[in-house]
């Protein structure tokens, strides 16, 4: 197909996406939990704030709610907003928690704020960047996302990709959102081109962002640590061994069922966990398996291996599936996942100190998410364009960045730029 046809199909196909926009925050103003929705569709779900200040004192500590308020007002430049504005208290500090809904169902700014401000030494005691980085207060704190959205972020000194393209919101790790690292995340959903831009809205340089590591899977009854409940899957997680066949087996079975191998396994006394995959993959590998490999049921002796293989999956035989059954039925307590707020690192906040994050929707595609979210921060900064590169010598003049042992090839380029300049008598040198 001619390429400029293929591209005037996507064009098409953005024009007739739905019209972007359709942010929405429902908040629970008897805890303050809430959830944001874009177009109709429930993206996040937030937790309540939890405090995490103080040297040695416990992270995650809940507040007491003293009571909440609404009213409506109008920022200078982003226009009208709702606000529900929660007041907290954690022994003598008093705490507020705001959000502000915008008119143009696009924005949306939550707020912290310190009435009184926090004390000398209420800093974690870290740097930052621990592996337990934490904020002060944690609000927004994000307990979940859609599985549908994909992320992307940015990261490091010349804002690389710090994701790739494939990767899901769900599966954001620390390292890509920390205060050394973080930078504005885009929430994304393939197939509607919608978007959404989480970032700091203020105090960038103090802020940061914390990724709760997911809990170690409970053992099972069948012996897998991480394993699953009678004749279910649990993709990624084979921990009985690597290679072609888990260590040791008690058989090897070829074009069985998952139903098939789980009740091989439950005859076999012998049998503590059951495996089922390619012949041939090798343990995170699975693609190494010859190209028409059969799909192999082993059963397990004993549970012995701990690599993970990601073309495998396990399961129990069902003599053991009343614990494990039970244990999965039982019902999780929300949790922090994503919590955004100041660094742990400084030492105190002023009396009426406020930070803020700002959620932006309503671009259709990454890109036009960014330029939304962009053109958001610039009106709300009172920031134009002209006055941010005036001042800026690297930006007016001619100039080169070096790092490490790049220096002396980024060196020859500059020069031989700046002569070719000079001998064309265009630009400055």
């Amino acid at each position: 197909m001619p390429a400029f046809l293929l591209l005037g199909l996507a064009a098409a196909a953005l024009a007739a996406a739905e019209t972007p926009g359709g942010l929405k925050v429902a908040i629970d103003p008897a805890t303050a939990a809430f959830t944001v929705s874009v177009g109709g569709a429930q993206w996040l779900a937030g937790l309540p704030p939890t405090a995490s200040w103080g040297n040695g004192a416990a992270a995650g500590r809940p507040l007491t709610l003293a009571r909440h308020t609404t009213s409506a007002g109008t920022h200078p430049t982003l226009g009208a907003y709702d606000e529900t504005r929660f007041f907290w208290t954690e022994k003598d500090t008093a705490v507020e928690t705001a959000f502000q809904i915008f008119a143009d169902g696009q924005t949306a700014i939550l707020e912290q704020h310190f009435p009184r401000g926090l004390p000398q030494g209420s800093s974690r005691g870290d740097t930052g960047m621990l592996a337990d980085g934490r904020p002060l207060l944690s609000f927004p704190d994000f307990s979940s996302a859609s599985d549908s959205l994909g992320a992307v972020t940015w990261a490091s000194t010349f804002s690389q990709l710090a994701t790739s393209l494939t990767q899901r919101l769900t599966e954001l790790r620390y390292g890509s959102v920390s205060r050394a690292n973080g930078g504005p995340v885009v929430a994304f959903e393939a197939d509607s081109y919608r978007s959404l831009v989480i970032s700091p809205y203020d105090h960038f340089l103090a802020s940061t962002s914390y990724i709760t590591p997911p809990p170690p899977p409970p053992p099972l009854a069948c012996g897998i640590k991480g394993g699953a409940p009678a004749c279910s899957v649990r993709e990624a997680t084979d921990v009985t061994g690597r290679k072609g066949a888990p260590k040791k087996d008690l058989g090897s079975f070829p074009n069985l069922t998952r139903t098939e191998c789980c009740n091989k396994c439950t005859a076999n006394p012998k049998c503590e966990a059951w495996a089922r995959g390619k012949e041939g993959s090798t343990a995170g590998s699975p693609g190494l398996a010859p190209p028409g490999a059969v799909a192999h049921c082993w059963l397990v002796g004993g549970v012995v291996g701990t690599e993970a293989s990601v073309g495998r999956e396990v399961g129990c035989p069902t003599r053991n599936s009343s614990s494990t059954e039970a244990a999965a039925a039982a019902p999780s307590s929300a949790r922090s996942w994503w919590s955004h707020g100041v660094s742990g690192a400084v030492e105190s906040l002023p009396a009426g100190f406020t930070h803020s994050t700002v959620l932006s929707a309503g671009g259709l595609g990454i890109t036009a998410g960014l330029q939304k979210w962009g053109t958001t921060m610039y009106k709300a900064h009172n920031v134009t364009t002209v006055a941010r590169r005036q001042p800026d010598i690297g930006v007016s003049h001619l100039s080169y960045w070096t790092d490490n042992g790049a220096r002396k090839s980024f060196l020859e380029q500059f020069y031989a730029t700046k002569d070719r300049f000079a001998k064309t008598g265009s630009g400055q040198t």
